[in-house]
């Protein structure tokens, strides 16, 4: 019988992934706070390229994307 080693998950802020993305994009993972979504909603409104409005929040831009998705802009 294979016997089952017991593990704890690793948390993710100690992935190696995780500490790329957080250098990459500092704002990964953080929740969007209400003022940053009104800085996206305007950004959006003066025709803010997407690419560009990652860039401004620190975040991927498929984070983005989906933000703006779950925001139904």
């Amino acid at each position: 019988m294979k016997q089952v080693q017991d593990h704890k998950a690793v948390p993710r802020q100690n992935q190696p992934r995780f500490k790329e993305l957080r250098a990459r994009y500092p704002n990964s993972y953080k929740p969007w706070s209400e003022a940053e979504d009104d800085e996206l909603k305007a950004e959006l409104a003066q025709g803010v390229p997407v690419e560009v409005i990652a860039s401004l929040h620190k975040r991927k831009l498929s984070a983005v994307r989906s933000h703006i998705a779950h925001l139904e802009l």
